[in-house]
């Protein structure tokens, strides 16, 4: 995961950016920068990369610190017939809205993880 200066990162930010991350890359395993891109690019072309890889009844959650949500779905495709959902969750990190309910849950949080719920609720009646 990086931070880059101009993000809303919690980390220490312009430290571990992408350059980072490349040299290191090289260092260990001998990869340069275009090397890991065009392996990037291979292997998005080969599993789909940002497109929707199919399905129905879905939902893609999605937290705001969380490095992983680069790759998810952030807009359903389709229309609500696909039943295809996205939920952006302010401020959550990985997977955040899975934990049970606190007193001091993040109202964010507790929204994600009702609308989580209403969808799949409704698909199973």
């Amino acid at each position: 995961m990086t931070c880059e200066e101009d993000s809303n990162c919690p980390w220490t930010r312009g430290y571990n950016d992408m350059s980072f991350w490349f040299d290191m890359c090289e260092t260990a395993f001998g990869f340069n920068e275009s090397d890991v891109r065009h392996h990037v690019a291979t292997t998005n072309a080969f599993y789909g990369g940002t497109r929707f890889p199919g399905g129905s009844h879905v939902v893609f959650a999605n937290g705001e610190v969380d490095p992983w949500h680069w790759l998810s779905i952030l807009v359903p495709p389709g229309g609500a017939e696909a039943n295809i959902d996205t939920i952006w969750v302010p401020g959550a990190s990985h997977c955040q809205w899975m934990q049970n309910t606190w007193d001091s849950m993040p109202r964010a949080l507790h929204a994600a993880k009702e609308a989580i719920q209403n969808r799949i609720a409704l698909w199973i009646s």
